[in-house]
């Protein structure tokens, strides 16, 4: 997932993180924890926490 420039608010992040992490458990379920298709989308996740987290405790 790339950033494209789009601000998102706090409740926009964390429904989306929300739904990334469903998706993510979902692919481990059927594929396991380490195949790429769930690092993948883990990795997904990862950017949109960092992204959460610098919005709500800015430096």
């Amino acid at each position: 997932m790339k950033n494209l420039g789009v601000v998102l608010g706090d409740s926009d992040l964390q429904a989306k993180i929300v739904k990334k992490r469903k998706r993510m458990f979902q692919i481990a379920e059927k594929y396991g924890m380490n195949s790429r298709s769930t690092i993948k989308v883990s990795q997904e996740l990862d950017i949109l926490i960092n992204q959460y987290q610098r919005l709500k405790y800015p430096s």
